[in-house]
Parts: C-alpha cells; sequence; structure tokens
C-alpha cells in the first residue's frame, strides 16, 4: 500500500512538470541576473527547485528551516563565473552545530569582476564580501522554523555601502519520501550597478519581498542513495507581474554519479539547467551549467567534504 501511494504522488509531480513545461514555451527570455551565486553547483543545476530538498548545507539558502532535517554534513567550497561580465564568486559553507531538531550553518563568500580579464571597452569593477548565518529548530512533530541573515560590503572606485537581506522558512516531512517548505523573503537591501564613464556606481535597492512554495519527493528512499528526485516550487514577488516556476529532477544511475536538469520560466524569463555530481568515498564534486546563448554563460564548481554529524 505505502509503494502504492509513492507511484500516485509520483504521477502527480510528473503530470505537473509536463504542465509546467508547456506553460513555460509561450514566454520571453531575458537577462539571467546573478541572485542565486552563492547556492552551490547542485542546487543552481536544479534551477533553484529544491526549496524542500534537505540533502546538503546549501538548504539554508533555499529555506534555512529545512537544516533541522539535514541528511549530510557537508563543508563545501563553492566557485561560480560569469563570462558577459567578468564576475567570479568563491564561497566556503558548512553546518556549524546539528542537534536533535536543530541546525546551524554559516557561509563566506566574495564576489569581484573586472579584476581577472582586462576588457579594451569600460566594464563594470567592483568587490563584495557577504557573510550568512542560518538557524532552525523544530517546534512541532516533524516541522521546523528557521531564518537566515546576512550583510555584505560591496565596494568599487567610486563609492561603496553595506546591505543586509534576512528570509523566513516553515519545512514539515511527513515521511522521508516528501517533504514541503515554505519560505518569506527576501527581506532588506541590494546593490544595483551602474557604469559611468570608468567609473562603477553602486546604489542601495529594496529587495523585493515575496512567498515560495515547494514540495520535493524521493523515490526508493531504501538505497543508499534516492534513484530519482523531483521537485516544484512557486514563487510569487509582490508588486511584480506573474509567478515564478522551478522544477528540477536528480536522477542516479550509479551509486558514484548523479545527473540533474532544472527549469526556470517567469513573466519574462525562462532558461534551462543541467549539472552533475561525483562521488569518490568522503569527496563530491559537483557542476553546473547554464547554456542558453540570450542569457549569460554561466558556470558553477562545488567541492565537498562529509564529514559525521
Amino acid at each position: 500500500m505505502k509503494n502504492r501511494n509513492i507511484s500516485k504522488y509520483f504521477l502527480g509531480v510528473i503530470i505537473l512538470n509536463l504542465l509546467l513545461f508547456y506553460y513555460s514555451l509561450s514566454q520571453n527570455v531575458n537577462f539571467l541576473n546573478n541572485s542565486r551565486i552563492n547556492q552551490g553547483a547542485r542546487l543552481s543545476s536544479l534551477a533553484g527547485s529544491f526549496i524542500a530538498d534537505d540533502y546538503e548545507t546549501g538548504i539554508m539558502y533555499f529555506n534555512p528551516a529545512g537544516l533541522s532535517y539535514l541528511k549530510n554534513y557537508l563543508i563545501s567550497i563553492n566557485h561560480y563565473q560569469e563570462r558577459s561580465i567578468n564576475a567570479y564568486s568563491q564561497g566556503l559553507m558548512f553546518p556549524i552545530y546539528l542537534g536533535v531538531g536543530e541546525g546551524i550553518a554559516f557561509s563566506l563568500n566574495t564576489l569581484h569582476t573586472g579584476y581577472i580579464k582586462k576588457n579594451p571597452t569600460h566594464q563594470l569593477k567592483f568587490q563584495q564580501f557577504a557573510y550568512n548565518v542560518a538557524y532552525s529548530r523544530e517546534i512541532f512533530y516533524n516541522l521546523s522554523l528557521g531564518g537566515i541573515f546576512g550583510f555584505q560590503y560591496t565596494r568599487s572606485n567610486y563609492n561603496n555601502l553595506w546591505t543586509y537581506r534576512t528570509s523566513v522558512g516553515f519545512y514539515y516531512v511527513p515521511s522521508e519520501e516528501i517533504s514541503y517548505s515554505i519560505l518569506v523573503g527576501e527581506i532588506g537591501s541590494g546593490i544595483k550597478y551602474s557604469l559611468s564613464d570608468t567609473e562603477t556606481i553602486l546604489q542601495k535597492t529594496n529587495l523585493h519581498n515575496g512567498l515560495q512554495l515547494g514540495i520535493t519527493m524521493r523515490h526508493p528512499i531504501s538505497l543508499i542513495e534516492n534513484l530519482y528526485s523531483i521537485s516544484l516550487s512557486s514563487e510569487k514577488v509582490f508588486n511584480e507581474r506573474g509567478a515564478r516556476y522551478k522544477t528540477g529532477c536528480e536522477v542516479y544511475p550509479f551509486k558514484f554519479l548523479s545527473l540533474r536538469a532544472g527549469y526556470y520560466v517567469s513573466d519574462d524569463l525562462k532558461y534551462s539547467t543541467f549539472g552533475f555530481g561525483l562521488k569518490l568515498f568522503n569527496f563530491l564534486i559537483d557542476a553546473s551549467y547554464y547554456p542558453n546563448k540570450i542569457n549569460n554563460n554561466e558556470f558553477y564548481l562545488t567541492l565537498s567534504y562529509k564529514v559525521s554529524k
């Protein structure tokens, strides 16, 4: 009976994915923003859909409440690069503490553009340093509440600014095969970049608040690794027309290899994401790529080490 119920769950999710793909065909493609660069290669390759996925530390960015049920204690080093504006980012994230129904994680990230490769034309040139801490605690049986707070310092050859951002989420795990997620945020301020002659001007701007709902399903849970996982999430950004939809799938053809794909669509933007993961003892290597020629070419690489809780 349990397997039959699981099959019904996955059938429904597959149907929703097909409907989502049909809807996305009517959307336009636009510039791809870099707001998700800190989350790591695995979750990036799933188009940000796995806000209900508690597999790794990167859940602190998608829904910090998932730290209460984190399955793997991973210390991760992230690398990101984007070609069109010559941007690079490096980061470190790791759980500080994982207890029964409780978790704390920390991350440190840098972002810079215009420093490594020289460009004959004027280009953006700035540096950013970001620090984030996330906390989660189970408040009822299988239901947790969590939040993340981060602040950033950004400097250019013209000016410098301090900004902050925060979000709060709920995470519900009725069984090992399925989990649900609600995220409220982001609240705070961000940076708008502009180029004037040879100067990069930084301007503070308010972040757009929103609400996200997500679901992740895994099957079969009895294996050392899931055979496959499917996720869906929907995001409504206040003061923005329409909604954002994200879907992702991860398949394990072998215990040491995982293949991933995701799709994102909104009123003015759509793109696909792809990636893979390799395991060697306690080491994990994850990579993802955004191949859409109209959008910026973005590449992510994450090296992780799995330690005991």
